[in-house]
Order: C-alpha cells, then sequence, then structure tokens
C-alpha cells in the first residue's frame, strides 16, 4: 500500500475561532463502547462548535455532513476508512446551508468509492485538510452519477478533493489517486481565494488531471478564482495520453470559462514536481482574462507533449499577462492568444530530450504562437549551453508573436524549489 506522505504541522492559530473552555473530546468506534458512537455522523450530530471527534480504526459507510466548527481526527488512514459507495460524498463540508461556516478540520482518513467528490467543500472558510488518502473517488463520471458526459469541463466535475467557493483553506500532505481528477479549486457560490495546496502527492488521476484551479460560474456575479496558492505537491501520471484519452488534461490546469466577467487572476503555482502528466501546466480560458499568475521554481519533465499541449502551455483568445519564472522545462512552452505579455525568465531549457518529439517540428525550448499579436519576453533564460537559442540544443520559435530573447543566461540558474532535477 502507498505510504502517507510525511505529516505537516498545522498552525493552531488556524483553530482559535473554535477553542472554547467548554469544548469536548468525542469518539466514535465499531463496538459503541466506552460512550462512543457508532457512526462519525451521529458524533457529528451530538458535538458542539468547537468539539474535537477522535474516530478509531474501521470502515464507515457513510457521508460526514459537517455544518459547524470541529475538529474530525483520525490517528491512522490506513485503517480509517469512509468507504461512501452508492453516494455523493465521502465527507462534505456544507456552508451553503450553514452560512458563515469557518473553523473545521478533517485529518486521518481513507476516503473512496463517492460518486462524485471524496470530500467537497462548499462556501467555506478556514477548512483545514490534511494527512488523507483520497482514492477512487468519482466513480460515476460518466453517468448520471457523478460527471454528466465525457467532455465535461475539467475541474467542475467532481474530483477526489473540491473547494467550491470556498476561502482561506489549506488543503496538505494528502495522497489523491485514482479519482476521476485529483484536487480542484473552483468558483460558484462565491469567489475561490486564499486556498492553499502544498504537499500532496497528486497521481493517476485520470480523466480530469491532477491540480485545478477553475473559474467556471455562470451567473451574472463573475466570482472568479484567485490568490490561491499550489505549492510543493508532488503531481505525476494524471490525464488521459492523448488520443486515447477523451481530452486533453493536465498535471496543474488554470481554467476560465466563458460565463459572466469571473476572473482568474494572481494565483501562484510554485515549487512544484511534475512528471509523466498529459501535459504539464496548462492556463487556458476562453473569454476570461487571466492576469497575474505565477509559474515559478517548478520542474517538469517527460510530459506527454506530443499533443500539443506543452510543458507549460498557455493558450487564450483574450490578453494574457503570466510570469513564468526559474522553471526546469523539458521539451517546450508554447504560448498563444489574443494578445498581452508573458514574462518568461530564469527557465531552464535542458538539451533535448531522448524519445520525445517536441511540438511543433522538433523545437525545444519557447514557440510564441500568438496569432494576436501578443509578446512573449524570454530574456533572462538559460538554452542549454553560453551560446543562447540559436547555438544551444534548445531552440526558440516565432508565430505570430514577438519573442525577445536577448539578452540570455550564460550559465545555468539555481534549481528549482523542488529541489528535484529533470534527468
Amino acid at each position: 500500500m502507498r505510504k502517507h506522505p510525511r505529516q505537516f504541522l498545522i498552525p493552531a492559530l488556524l483553530f482559535t475561532g473554535v477553542c472554547s473552555l467548554t469544548a469536548n473530546t468525542l469518539c466514535v468506534n465499531k463496538a459503541g463502547t466506552t460512550g462512543c458512537s457508532t457512526t462519525i455522523g451521529a458524533a457529528v450530530a451530538a458535538a458542539s462548535a468547537g468539539d474535537t471527534i477522535i474516530v478509531e480504526g474501521g470502515t464507515y459507510k457513510e457521508v460526514v455532513t459537517i455544518g459547524k466548527s470541529l475538529r474530525l481526527l483520525s490517528m491512522n488512514p490506513e485503517n480509517t476508512v469512509i468507504d461512501a459507495t452508492g453516494l455523493a460524498n465521502g465527507v462534505y463540508v456544507d456552508g451553503v446551508d450553514n452560512p458563515g461556516l469557518a473553523d473545521v478540520m478533517v485529518s486521518g482518513f481513507t476516503i473512496k468509492n463517492a460518486n462524485a467528490e471524496g470530500i467537497l467543500v462548499s462556501k467555506a472558510s478556514t477548512v483545514v485538510l490534511s494527512n488523507n488518502r483520497v482514492v477512487s473517488n468519482n466513480v460515476g463520471v460518466f453517468s448520471a452519477k457523478g460527471c454528466p458526459s465525457p467532455g465535461a469541463r475539467f475541474g467542475t466535475c467532481g474530483d477526489g478533493i473540491r473547494l467550491l467557493g470556498a476561502d482561506h483553506c489549506v488543503v496538505a500532505n494528502s495522497f489523491v489517486s485514482h479519482n476521476a481528477g485529483g484536487i480542484s479549486i473552483t468558483d460558484g457560490p462565491a469567489l475561490a481565494h486564499h486556498n492553499v495546496v502544498i504537499g500532496n502527492v497528486v497521481e493517476d488521476n485520470d480523466y480530469d488531471g491532477g491540480i485545478n484551479l477553475v473559474s467556471a460560474n455562470s451567473g451574472p456575479q463573475g466570482y472568479g478564482v484567485s490568490q490561491n496558492t499550489i505549492s510543493r505537491n508532488t503531481v505525476s501520471k494524471n490525464g488521459y495520453p492523448e488520443p486515447s484519452g477523451p481530452g486533453s488534461a493536465a498535471g496543474i490546469g488554470i481554467y476560465g470559462e466563458v460565463y459572466g466577467s469571473s476572473q482568474v487572476l494572481n494565483n501562484v503555482v510554485i515549487g512544484n514536481k511534475m512528471t509523466d502528466n498529459d501535459g504539464g501546466i496548462l492556463m487556458e480560458t476562453q473569454t476570461t482574462h487571466p492576469y497575474g499568475n505565477v509559474l515559478a521554481g517548478n520542474s517538469l519533465f517527460a510530459h506527454d507533449v506530443n499533443t500539443g499541449d506543452g510543458v507549460i502551455s498557455i493558450a487564450s483568445p483574450v490578453d494574457v499577462s503570466a510570469t513564468v519564472i526559474g522553471n526546469e522545462i523539458a521539451i517546450e512552452m508554447p504560448v498563444g492568444g489574443g494578445g498581452g505579455t508573458v514574462e518568461a525568465h530564469f527557465n531552464s531549457f535542458p538539451a533535448k530530450v531522448p524519445g520525445y518529439t517536441a511540438y511543433p517540428n522538433g523545437d525545444i525550448g519557447v514557440l510564441n504562437y500568438n496569432d494576436g499579436g501578443g509578446v512573449l519576453d524570454a530574456t533572462e533564460n538559460w538554452w542549454g549551453c553560453p551560446g543562447g537559442p540559436t547555438k544551444c540544443s534548445s531552440a526558440l520559435a516565432i508565430r505570430g508573436g514577438t519573442v525577445p530573447f536577448t539578452p540570455w543566461l550564460t550559465a545555468p540558474p539555481p534549481a528549482p524549489l523542488t529541489g528535484a532535477s529533470v534527468p
């Protein structure tokens, strides 16, 4: 069985709002001994705001709906299981029916077999999800049980963990695998902002990709997804390799839909180690304007770039601005869209990678196919040798846009923040 990632210390200050002199500790075990509840749901119903619930090992076949501030903990996620077979979710943190819900912690569980999300947090604040194993959820991805059909928009149809219109939440140190998708942050009932996804292992989530930030709100409010941080995750083998799959996904996706005036603003993707995904980091929007997003210090290698997704790919029919800095990139970074400027500096483009045919025509490095006349500022990058893109095995291609690349680095930049190095 896959070993659980090392634990992160979650600051106790996040929970000062739920602690009180009268807070109690409740317990759950399958036998109902020592005054414990036999189901998690019964303990949640009996708890008051600020209480802690300790769940002993066993398999609990239920949806755990949380509508109050509390801590739900187990000591061992390997043997404390929430099995949501035939149910919508494993854990639902419900801030829609409980306005102002905040200060919830769920830690130490295996959550599996839900028809939709394993864990769903909707319109709640300061929720911490840590040290969980979220596996084999969204089992109804191609039916009415979960996602409505193949072709549903990435990041909007379930996934292992979903933060929906949530803010100031943390998803930390969890193992998220074999769901339709991994972890998603989406708007909808509210702006999704100031969330942190850190230190997780996200792998083998086929349909929907690994970690997604999605503005998909269809209302006139135009909520958006902003100021979220995706940091120091290990993201691998997510998405279907085309042409066998229903469509492109990515290790990390930043998506904007066509509705209202939703925005994808000022998000940071930093220090992630990414290998063997169907595309590396993909920023793709329709009429949503993606401004101020930063992709920094990531290590990306061996993604399915033959499909045209690229290792870092930015595509938008409207003006786009982004900063791509200090990444270690194998193969290419295509940028295209309707104008705007992408700043790409201090990235390292290594030599040609055996066994990979880059997109297009063997290009390694940066490609600007921006028909809108946008600018890809590719100055101060390392191209694999001191001679720059015209002398090194890395290359630079321009189609429609502008790509200044002088001056370039004459020595490699520091390794990415992951500490990892592409082979």
